[in-house]
C-alpha cells in the first residue's frame, strides 16, 4: 500500500523538476519528451505491484500527477498573500 503511493508521490516530484525551471526543467518540452524523462528518472528495469511497467504506471496517474500539481500551486498562490 505504501509503495504505490510513495511511486505516486515520486512521480509528482518528478514531473514537477521537469516542469520547474527553478528545478532546471522545461516547461516548454512536449508531452511525450516530458513522460519520457519522468519515466528514465523511475526505471531501474522493476514493474510495480500491479505489474505495469513504469511508463504504463505513469501515463495511468496522469490524473493524480495533474490533481497534485494544481493543488500545490494553489496552496503556493495563498501563502504568498
Amino acid at each position: 500500500m505504501y509503495k504505490n503511493f510513495y511511486e505516486k508521490a515520486r512521480a509528482c516530484i518528478e514531473v514537477y523538476k521537469r516542469l520547474s525551471k527553478s528545478c532546471g526543467g522545461n516547461p516548454n518540452v512536449s508531452l511525450d519528451e516530458r513522460v519520457a524523462g519522468v519515466v528514465s528518472s523511475m526505471a531501474q528495469g522493476r514493474k510495480f505491484l500491479s505489474g505495469l511497467s513504469v511508463e504504463n504506471f505513469v501515463i495511468s496517474q496522469g490524473d493524480f500527477i495533474h490533481d497534485q500539481l494544481v493543488r500545490n500551486q494553489t496552496f503556493l498562490y495563498a501563502t504568498e498573500k
